[in-house]
């Protein structure tokens, strides 16, 4: 099967569209969409999404490295400063995410954080993964190639995954290992000594601790003859990129991602993948032409599909925010409600990134979203609930349910208020 042959776009069909590619759907911008069909909805989605937005970007000091010269009050200060930018930089994201009028943009951000992963909590330094964020933002929706080169060579890459240690004669395979297995290839596409190779290639590639920025440290890099993918030869690490982006594994990987952000988190089938790879790599590893794919496949359109997905903590609590045009909470409560929900923002635990999936939701975070949705009706004031369209229950359910509610709608709800509780406390609205 191929692309679906389509005509104009329903209700139903925009709200998964608008679901699935931004965070929360709002009534008076779904309205765009009435005349268009399904294929110029989409595109208008994929295309409109810019990367140059972006609130202003937070003042952050640059972190100096300790030093056991320095003062007890001196390391104090420092703690304090270093603790302050990474609230103040979680606290940015949450409000670009909540202000944007390019969600699309926001979810790739997002998804290529969570692909090339990174913790601030071991980088330390708030401005390298402002910098690594805005990256993402500039080449989220261009061109995989040119992405992957640049995050290679990306200060806090490099720090996460040890390789600013890495040197001839000793290198370090954290780096190699995650590029073959996490960024490009996937599980069970390369061998020991692959990484090795690999390994050797990228030594010498690390930070300047005065600018923070990429530094190739030739003394300490490996020209030896390497063995990487069946061939040798004195590989550096953009021969490695470029041996890499010439295996359709890794087309195939960066499409089986696409599926399971865009599509299910269920196993997809192999040759949808095959199709998706084929496309991704012939369109020279444009994101975009990937995403298009992807949107107007049958796969994404299946009603099977629908409302099967259990959305992370910032498509809850962010695209509900979006979605109503509530007054938020602080971005302070916000990003502590996603912590204790299991998404901690520019922390994920592992260089895997979120579990995601079924992993979102146990006996006791099922029972806080529950709540934290619960908070946000109360809460809500009359102006809110004034701008926010007045609509039956019915027309209210079907509107930011992703499928059928599982609690039975009631005959009579008084007030606006009444309505929008019973909606967003029922099990199904944490599916998307």
């Amino acid at each position: 099967m191929g692309v679906l042959v389509m005509g104009k776009i329903k209700l139903h069909e925009i709200l998964h569209l608008s679901m699935r590619t931004g965070l929360g759907s709002r009534w008076n911008e779904l309205k765009k969409y009435n005349s268009l069909s399904k294929n110029k909805s989409i595109q208008h989605i994929v295309y409109s999404a810019s990367p140059r937005w972006t609130l202003s970007y937070p003042k952050l000091m640059p972190w100096i490295p300790w030093d056991q010269r320095q003062s007890s009050r001196k390391r104090r200060q420092l703690t304090l400063r270093l603790s302050r930018d990474k609230t103040i930089l979680r606290q940015w994201l949450v409000k670009t995410m909540l202000r944007t009028p390019y969600p699309l943009t926001e979810r790739m951000v997002l998804f290529w954080h969570n692909h090339f992963t990174t913790s601030m909590d071991k980088v330390n330094q708030p401005s390298l993964l402002l910098k690594q964020n805005i990256l993402f933002r500039r080449h989220g929706l261009g061109n995989f190639k040119q992405l992957l080169h640049e995050v290679s060579r990306d200060p806090a890459l490099l720090i996460y995954l040890d390789n600013q240690n890495s040197q001839r004669g000793n290198p370090n395979e954290n780096f190699a290992r995650e590029l073959l297995e996490l960024f490009t290839l996937g599980e069970g596409h390369f061998s020991e000594r692959d990484v090795l190779g690999a390994a050797q290639a990228f030594t010498g590639w690390g930070v300047d601790r005065v600018t923070k920025r990429f530094m190739f440290r030739r003394d300490l890099h490996d020209n030896s003859v390497k063995y990487f993918m069946g061939k040798k030869g004195r590989f550096n690490g953009n021969h490695i990129i470029d041996m890499l982006l010439k295996s359709p594994y890794t087309a195939e990987h960066i499409a089986q991602q696409f599926w399971a952000e865009f599509i299910s988190d269920e196993k997809p089938n192999a040759q949808t993948i095959k199709r998706w790879g084929y496309v991704f790599r012939h369109a020279n590893y444009d994101i975009r032409s990937l995403l298009m794919a992807v949107l107007k496949s049958p796969e994404f359109w299946s009603r099977y599909h629908r409302g099967e997905k259990i959305k992370s903590p910032v498509e809850l609590i962010v695209g509900t925010l979006r979605s109503l045009v509530i007054k938020p909470p602080s971005t302070f409560q916000i990003v502590t409600r996603c912590d204790a929900l299991g998404q901690s923002i520019l922390n994920p635990e592992t260089p895997k990134g979120y579990a995601g999936g079924k992993a979102w939701i146990d006996t006791y975070t099922l029972s806080l979203r529950t709540q934290i949705m619960s908070d946000l009706v109360n809460n809500a004031s009359v102006r809110d609930f004034k701008r926010m369209p007045n609509l039956p229950l019915k027309d209210k359910a079907n509107w930011l349910l992703a499928r059928k509610s599982v609690n039975p709608l009631p005959l009579i709800l008084a007030t606006q208020k009444e309505k929008l509780h019973h909606v967003l406390t029922d099990p199904a609205y944490q599916l998307i």
